[in-house]
């Protein structure tokens, strides 16, 4: 793992987990608890930021991330595909990640580059500025129901 980042973990719904790191190349990886095995996703996250996971109730995970060129990523377990949401994130932040149980959607909350919470939602595939001010270089957390 790369230093000044964290893991992230989620418990799927048939009981084992996943863990979502950057290594020391800067690149997004994931370890599944259920095989005892690892595996880099070849995409690039800006050095010092941390990824968050989160599991729908169907078993597919998803993976937030600050890219390397400073966008909001996310990565998707169902068919190992990576998306761009477009948007800037302040440097040196992580996003958070949470699925709504119903219906499936998910949201990701993160810190733009003018220190402004913002909440993508996959309902939208948008996001959208709630205009709360955040201290400089701090991550939100964000829980879902």
């Amino acid at each position: 793992m790369l230093n000044n980042s964290s893991p992230s973990i989620a418990a799927d719904p048939q009981g084992s987990f996943v863990v979502a790191m950057q290594d020391w190349q800067h690149s997004l990886w994931v370890y599944w608890g259920n095989t005892n095995t690892a595996g880099n996703t070849g995409l690039g996250m800006a050095g010092g930021t941390s990824p968050s996971v989160a599991f729908n109730s169907k078993g597919v995970y998803l993976a937030a991330f600050q890219a390397n060129t400073g966008a909001l990523w996310y990565f998707r377990s169902s068919d190992n595909s990576a998306t761009n949401t477009g948007d800037g994130m302040a440097a040196g932040t992580s996003p958070s990640i949470g699925w709504s149980s119903h219906p499936e959607t998910f949201m990701i909350a993160f810190q733009d580059w003018q220190t402004h919470l913002w909440l993508y939602s996959s309902a939208i595939a948008s996001a959208a500025n709630t205009m709360l001010g955040m201290k400089a270089g701090t991550s939100p957390s964000l829980a879902v129901r």
